[in-house]
């Protein structure tokens, strides 16, 4: 999903990601080791567990409406490219470019 989030953000749309496996602490070290650029959230209370699968991908509205569902699927098992087609469907636009990997200068 770190790839595909600056499209993601080009069709409008914000990824949240819930970390409900440890603590803060936990939660700030998993984003600067997957160096992610998006917003993880800590759920150390278990409060969005009740309520969401924790191995599940929600697409959800700016009304706070899920639109789309990946149930029981996490990591590599729902591809960005899936939910960036998802947004561009939900939002009526093409599917913008994806950026180009950085190329690292060799000396």
């Amino acid at each position: 999903m770190a790839k595909s989030y600056d499209q993601l953000r080009q069709l409008g749309a914000e990824l949240l990601a819930i970390h409900v496996e440890c603590s803060k602490a936990g939660t700030v070290s998993a984003l600067k080791k997957h160096n992610l650029p998006f917003p993880m959230a800590n759920d150390e209370r278990l409060e969005i567990v009740d309520k969401y699968s924790p191995t599940s991908t929600y697409l959800i509205d700016q009304d706070g409406v899920i639109r789309a569902l990946w149930r029981d699927k996490v990591h590599q098992r729902v591809t960005a490219d899936d939910v960036v087609a998802a947004v561009a469907k939900l939002v009526g636009r093409e599917i913008p470019p994806a950026a180009e990997p950085e190329k690292k200068s060799v000396p």
